[in-house]
């Protein structure tokens, strides 16, 4: 009789470790970022380490107060926003890029080849424009279908600002093709 108590109590005992187990490993795997969302924070890290090389470069290359002011602006607005992603990242344990991607070191090394008016023009078509629409892009797409709170609150309240960015960046490309 003794015997089948003890293990009665121990098949309960199993029971209730299986059981608090299923619950927490659900819990667990919510606070691990998805895919889709890792890549945007990838992404968007990338591509703000991008824009603060590249606005360092408008400060000796560029001829136009225009495009240093809009570059100083970038260079800000960028660096917050990589703080911003870094502090993100570091909450949800995921490590960012500290370069740009290939293809945008590759557009920064261009730029770095240019000075004066073909500087400003080619900084406002790829850096200002082409840029600035794929930024928007991506905050865009994680705005709305980011799997994780915090990575769709990042998203949607950086947004805003790199849409002001990007009619800026429209603007300041219409200002240098006239020159």
């Amino acid at each position: 009789m003794m015997c089948k108590r003890a293990v009665f109590s121990l098949w309960i005992l199993c029971l209730a470790v299986v059981t608090m187990t299923a619950t927490i490993i659900p819990a667990q795997a919510q606070t691990t970022l998805g895919t889709q969302d890792k890549q945007f924070l990838l992404n968007a890290a990338a591509a703000s380490v991008a824009q603060v090389k590249a606005s360092q470069l408008a400060d000796t290359k560029a001829a136009s107060d225009d495009v240093r002011i809009f570059a100083a602006n970038m260079f800000k607005n960028h660096s917050l926003i990589g703080q911003d992603l870094r502090d993100l990242a570091k909450a949800k344990d995921i490590v960012l890029p500290t370069e740009p991607r290939m293809s945008q070191q590759q557009d920064i090394g261009k730029l770095g080849k240019l000075t004066g008016a073909g500087f400003d023009r080619e900084y406002a078509r790829v850096m200002g424009v082409l840029a600035s629409k794929e930024l928007v892009a991506l905050y865009s797409k994680a705005a709305g279908g980011a799997q994780d709170g915090d990575v769709k609150s990042f998203a949607a309240r950086t947004l805003i600002n790199l849409q002001d960015d990007s009619q800026s960046a429209a603007q300041l490309k219409t200002a240098t093709d006239k020159r």
